[in-house]
């Protein structure tokens, strides 16, 4: 997982906001040449931040998977444990037996951080 010092800057482009800059160079405080630097570093920031958390999903995704994987296998051996998933697989639950996203995710148009946005999905509230 990630360090205290990458945990620490998560989000540093919440707090350094390119206004802020760009209203340094209309103020003259900055020059061009700081402006842009900095501009540059906030979204080279928010790239790696969105990139490890989009990881951070993935392993995420990939754990769920394995517990699940293991769940089934343990299923398999105890009669008790088979008994519940038939009782549950029987009465049906809270979601109405659709489809529901079990974790909020931003949609592209393409698979890089930097493409257009083009939608989002809520977590399902239990």
């Amino acid at each position: 997982m990630g360090s205290p010092r990458r945990s620490a800057r998560l989000g540093i482009a919440a707090f350094k906001p390119p206004d802020r800059v760009k209203a340094d160079y209309a103020a003259k405080r900055i020059t061009l040449d700081d402006a842009q630097a900095r501009l540059a570093k906030i979204k080279a920031l928010f790239v790696e931040d969105i990139n490890f958390a989009d990881s951070l999903g993935a392993k995420m995704s990939q754990r769920g998977d394995e517990y699940a994987d293991a769940s089934q296998q343990l299923v398999k051996v105890d009669p008790n444990a088979q008994r519940e998933v038939a009782t549950r697989r029987r009465s049906p639950g809270r979601s109405g037996g659709g489809p529901v996203a079990i974790a909020a995710a931003r949609v592209h148009a393409e698979p890089s951080a930097d493409s257009q946005q083009v939608g989002s999905l809520s977590a399902a509230r239990r």
